[in-house]
């Protein structure tokens, strides 16, 4: 179990090494949105060493195309990570339905939004 803590965390901080190479700074204001929604999800839907595997393998190919500097595979790349990501979380949300995920910023009021009514 402490693995997949662990791991769930490198998984985030990918994410954050990336964007924050963009110098964009509303990249970050949104990455931070989504980082707290995605480690939420998880917390909640739990999903297990599969899913854990699969965004593991999904950044090993992004970080590829990158090294390549394959711009056009790089973003075939996320974009694939994110339609996998999607439609593994639905799966764990229909194996452990939850209606609303409450998410947690410090300072800010507790709000709750329907994490499946998005789309990327």
């Amino acid at each position: 179990m402490m693995f997949l803590l662990l791991h769930r965390e490198d998984e985030i901080e990918f994410h954050r090494i990336i964007a924050s190479t963009t110098g964009n700074p509303i990249l970050m204001f949104i990455l931070d949105f989504v980082e707290n929604l995605l480690i939420d999800t998880k917390e909640i839907l739990k999903p297990g060493k599969e899913f854990s595997g699969k965004v593991l393998m999904a950044h090993k190919r992004i970080y590829n195309a990158l090294l390549e500097r394959n711009v056009k595979k790089v973003r075939e790349e996320m974009v694939r990570h994110i339609r996998e990501v999607e439609k593994d979380l639905l799966a764990a949300h229909h194996e452990k339905p939850i209606e609303e995920l409450s998410f947690r910023q410090k300072g800010a009021k507790r709000e709750s939004i329907s994490i499946f009514s998005m789309r990327v």
